[in-house]
C-alpha cells in the first residue's frame, strides 16, 4: 500500500492533468501559492499538509478526502470502490439556499476571482437542477 504523500503526490497529478491542462501553474494561481510549492509536491521534495490537501480539494471542487484515494479506488458518485467487494462510504453535504450565501462567502475566501464566479456559478446551476 502507498503512503499517504505518494498517495496524494499521484492524485495532484491527475488532478492537474484533468483540470489544468497539465499546467501546475494554474492550479498555483487558483489556490493562491507560488508554482514551486505545487512543483515541490509533485516532486516529492516537499509534503502536502490536511490544510494544503483541504485548499486544493475546495478550490477545485473535489470532495473531501479526494487526494487521499489510491487511484485503484474509483469514484462511483457517492461510494468510493477499493479493491474489496464492499465500498466505503464518502460524506455528502447537504447544501440548501438558506445557506448558500454563506457558502459563497466561505469560497470567496478561498477562490479568487473569476475561478470564484465560475464555481460558485456551476454550484449554484447543480442546487436549481436537485430542487
Amino acid at each position: 500500500m502507498k503512503k499517504r504523500q505518494e498517495v496524494r503526490q499521484t492524485r495532484l497529478i491527475q488532478l492537474i492533468k484533468e483540470q489544468f491542462n497539465d499546467r501546475q501553474v494554474l492550479l498555483a494561481e487558483r489556490i493562491g501559492v507560488a508554482p514551486a510549492l505545487i512543483s515541490g509536491y509533485i516532486t516529492g521534495s516537499k509534503n502536502m499538509g490536511e490544510k494544503m490537501r483541504d485548499k486544493i480539494e475546495t478550490a477545485c471542487g473535489l470532495h473531501t478526502g479526494w487526494l487521499d484515494l489510491s487511484i485503484d479506488q474509483v469514484d462511483t458518485g457517492n461510494k468510493v470502490e477499493t479493491g474489496s467487494k464492499s465500498p466505503q462510504q464518502v460524506p455528502q453535504y447537504q447544501i440548501s439556499a438558506s445557506n448558500i450565501d454563506d457558502l459563497a462567502r466561505q469560497l470567496g475566501r478561498q477562490l479568487k476571482g473569476k475561478a470564484a464566479f465560475e464555481f460558485i456559478s456551476k454550484l449554484a446551476e447543480e442546487i436549481r437542477k436537485s430542487s
